[in-house]
C-alpha cells in the first residue's frame, strides 16, 4: 500500500491488466493436488492478504479493479475443509533430526552391526521426512511414491510369521482411523488424505487395501505418472512373494479385500510376455500395443466416462485387421468396464473372449491370456448377482484356475 506509487506499470489500467494475469496464474497453482491440511497457516496467511490486496485495489483502481471475489471464495472454502478434518497431534522429532544431522555429516565408517542399524534407522526417518515434504509440495509427485515404497519394502524378502489359516500376529489401523481415511476420500479431501495414507502406510506396509485407496485418490486428482509408480512399486513386491496377499492380520481381517484383491488383478500383476519361439515378438507386441491403447484410454475413463473411453478403443479396433490385436482391444474393454464397476458388461465381454479362446484351441498357445481372462472372469462372478447358469459357469471358472494356477487357490 505504501509503494503504490512505485509500481509499474504506471497506468492503472495495464497495471489492471498485469495484475488480472498474475491472479490467473495463482488460481492455476492452487490447484485441487496442494495439501491445505498440513499448512494451513500458510494458506491462513494467503486468504488474508488475498483481503488486503481487495482493498487496496478497490481503493485505487476503482472500476477496474482485478475480481479477487471468486480466487478468495475457493481459498476460503478449501480451508474450512482443511479445519474440519480431525487432525492427528503432531508429534515432535527435532531430537531425531538432531541426531540425524550429526550421524551423516560425520565422515566416521561403519564399523560394526550396531552403527549400520543406528545408521539405517535414522536414514529411513529421513527417508519419510522428505517424501511427507514432497507430498506436501505437490500431491501427486511420483517422486514420494517411488522412494516411500522403497524405503518401507526393500527389507520385505519373506512372508511374516502365519498359522494354518494364514493368520499373521500383525495389528492392522484402528477402525476408528479407517472410518475416517473412508469419510474423508468420500468427500473428496484427496489431498490432505494422501499425506495421511502415506504416513499409515509406512507403519503398515501389509495394508493393501491402503494401496488401493492412494491410487484411488491419485486417479481422482489425475496424477497418471504417480499411479503408474504405485502399480510398478506394488507389483515388484507381488511378484517376489506372491502369497502376501492371501495374508491376514492378527483379528482375522485380510491383508486385501475382496475389492482390492479385483484391483491387484486388474492393474497390478498384468499378464507377462514370454518371448520362447518364433510367435514370441508378435505375442510381445500385442501386449505392448494393447497396454499402451489401455494407459491411453484410463485418463479418458476418468475425466469423460466409460463410454468416451470405450469409444476410443473401437474408434481404434476399426483400423486393426490381424484377430490377435483385435481380441486385445476388446481385452481391453473389458478392463475399463471393470475399472468403471460395470461388471455385468465387463462378464459379458470376458466370456466372448474366453469362449473365443476355447474355440480356437488358443489355452495352449497362449496360457497366459487364458489364464489372465479367466481371472478377471471369475472376480466379475464375485462381484454380482448370479443366476443358476451363472453359478455352474463360476465354477467351472474356479476348477480351471484350480487347475492351472493352483499356488494361488491351494488353500483356499
Amino acid at each position: 500500500k505504501e509503494c503504490w506509487l512505485l509500481f509499474h506499470p504506471r497506468k492503472l489500467r495495464t497495471r489492471s491488466a498485469s495484475m488480472q494475469w498474475l491472479l490467473l496464474k495463482l488460481e492455476k497453482a492452487l490447484g485441487e493436488d496442494i495439501s491445505i491440511t498440513h499448512q494451513l497457516p500458510e494458506f491462513q496467511q494467503l486468504l488474508r492478504q488475498l483481503d488486503g490486496l481487495d482493498e487496496i485495489f478497490n481503493l485505487y483502481l476503482g472500476s477496474d479493479a482485478p475480481l479477487l471475489l471468486p480466487l478468495r471464495r475457493r481459498l476460503a472454502r478449501m480451508i474450512q475443509r482443511a479445519e474440519q478434518v480431525e487432525k492427528e497431534p503432531v508429534k515432535v522429532v527435532e531430537r531425531v533430526k538432531q541426531a540425524a544431522v550429526q550421524l551423516f555429516s560425520s565422515d566416521s565408517d561403519i564399523d560394526n552391526e550396531r552403527e549400520a542399524q543406528r545408521a539405517l534407522s535414522m536414514q529411513e526417518n529421513s527417508v519419510r521426512s522428505l517424501c511427507r515434504w514432497w507430498l506436501k509440495q505437490k500431491t501427486t509427485d511420483l517422486r514420494a511414491f517411488r522412494l516411500g515404497r522403497s524405503q518401507v519394502w526393500y527389507a520385505v524378502d519373506s512372508l511374516p510369521e502365519r498359522n494354518s489359516e494364514k493368520i499373521t500376529q500383525l495389528r492392522r489401523l484402528p477402525a476408528d482411523k479407517l472410518s475416517n481415511y473412508q469419510e474423508r476420500f468420500e468427500q473428496g479431501l484427496y489431498a490432505d488424505l494422501i499425506v495421511d495414507l502415506e504416513a499409515s502406510l509406512a507403519g503398515s506396509p501389509f495394508w493393501f487395501d491402503g494401496q488401493r485407496m492412494v491410487w484411488n485418490c491419485l486417479k481422482a486428482l489425475g496424477g497418471e505418472a504417480a499411479m503408474r509408480e504405485v502399480e510398478i512399486q506394488f507389483a515388484l513386491l507381488l511378484k517376489r512373494i506372491p502369497d502376501l496377499v492371501e495374508l491376514r492380520f492378527h483379528d482375522g481381517v485380510p491383508f486385501a479385500d475382496a475389492e482390492t484383491l479385483q484391483w491387484i488383478a486388474a492393474h497390478i500383476l498384468v499378464p507377462e510376455v514370454h518371448v520362447s519361439n518364433a510367435r514370441g515378438s508378435e505375442s510381445q507386441h500385442d501386449a505392448l500395443e494393447q497396454s499402451s491403447l489401455y494407459h491411453d484410454a484410463l485418463p479418458v475413463l476418468q475425466k469423460k466416462g466409460l463410454k468416451a473411453a470405450v469409444r476410443l478403443v473401437t474408434d481404434h479396433l476399426k483400423g486393426v485387421v490381424g484377430g490377435r490385436e483385435r481380441f486385445f482391444c476388446k481385452l481391453c474393454i473389458a478392463r475399463l468396464c471393470i475399472d468403471a464397476k460395470k461388471y455385468e458388461l465387463a462378464k459379458v465381454q470376458l466370456e466372448h473372449l474366453d469362449q473365443e479362446l476355447q474355440t480356437a484351441s488358443l489355452p495352449v498357445w497362449e496360457p497366459t491370456v487364458f489364464l489372465d481372462v479367466s481371472r478377471l472372469l471369475y472376480s466379475c462372478y464375485e462381484r454380482i448377482a448370479l443366476n443358476e447358469k451363472a453359478v455352474a459357469r463360476k465354477e467351472v471358472i474356479y476348477q480351471r484356475l484350480c487347475h492351472h494356477d493352483l499356488e494361488r487357490f491351494i488353500d483356499s
